[in-house]
């Protein structure tokens, strides 16, 4: 079970699949792991969404989790995602849910009673979870310690000014969610980027890509349960950003601009205490909360146009 845990989840040190199927100077012979086929093993391990949501609220008003917490393929796996432009059935208008918070409203508040061990991820509508998370966006949720989690954000929106899309992306300084090479993703975005980045720098290590992303013709093929110790291997590597002007020679120097229309999210506070009030069936929740309504944000605009040079 150990074995198919780190075959599932594929994070360091992953120790039990390498003691029993990775041959080494020690160890002549190892088991014949060959016949597990790991790509679809890591997707019936993993918690399906009815498995791991028991209830979700929107300003204290209940609404289907997985009518509107989607599918999304990330690097770390199947994760459930809501509002994101990136997940399978985006073109549904019906999965999109009214996050708004307004003065008639008030700052918002979204609940999740979860049934299992999670990752929390605060992100854009854009963004997808990776394996070069921001850490103060992450949110563990333990499922056998019955916590409930407040978190209290404050969000501060792009405003993008007329003629900005007629500027160079390079000297905005960023590309829009149609324009640059979102990779594996329909929509560009800097997390976007970066999963096809580390994708392509996984392609000239190992000649195979970790598992956990599907396989698409264009990003190569999937290591196999022989390959996949190529990948552990480089771990260092793959996960050290490195800036494209940097001297230091590294597979991860990524040219990645930032997104034009990203909402820059923080976390403000943090509160965690037993969850008393949690259901029979809850094992832990997480409440994210607006501090308060938003009140500045960044616009971009355009000093001269090429009118203005006519």
């Amino acid at each position: 079970m150990a074995v198919m845990n780190d075959i599932a989840f594929f994070q360091a040190p992953t120790q039990y699949l390498s003691q029993i199927c990775q041959k080494n100077s020690r160890k002549k012979k190892a088991f014949n792991c060959s016949g597990i086929e790991i790509a679809s093993a890591a997707r019936k391990i993993r918690s399906s969404c009815e498995e791991t949501f028991e209830r979700c609220q929107w300003n204290g008003e209940d609404f289907d989790c997985c009518k509107h917490f989607l599918h999304l393929e990330t690097e770390l796996g199947i994760c459930y995602s809501i509002n994101n432009v990136q997940t399978t059935n985006n073109s549904q208008p019906a999965a999109f849910i009214d996050l708004r918070s307004n003065r008639c409203t008030g700052p918002g508040s979204l609940r999740l009673d979860l049934k299992t061990t999670a990752n929390v991820f605060i992100q854009s509508r854009s963004d997808v979870p990776n394996l070069n998370p921001k850490e103060t966006d992450t949110i563990f949720v333990h499922s056998k310690l019955k916590t409930e989690h407040e978190v209290y954000l404050v969000v501060r929106e792009t405003d993008n000014a007329h003629g900005v899309t007629k500027v160079d992306a390079k000297k905005r300084n960023c590309n829009f969610p149609w324009e640059g090479n979102a990779g594996y993703y329909s929509h560009y975005s800097y997390s976007a980027c970066i999963v096809g980045c580390r994708r392509r720098a996984e392609m000239a290590l190992c000649n195979c890509t970790r598992h956990l992303l599907p396989y698409r013709v264009e990003n190569g093929k999937v290591c196999d349960i022989n390959e996949i110790f190529c990948i552990k291997n480089e771990t260092e590597s793959l996960l050290t950003l490195q800036a494209p002007w940097a001297t230091k020679e590294s597979p991860m120097k990524c040219p990645c601009l930032s997104g034009c229309e990203d909402t820059q999210i923080d976390v403000i506070m943090r509160r965690d205490h037993d969850g008393v009030n949690a259901g029979s069936g809850v094992t832990s929740s997480i409440e994210l909360k607006l501090l308060y309504l938003p009140s500045e944000k960044y616009e971009r605009s355009v000093v001269r146009s090429g009118l203005d040079l006519v």
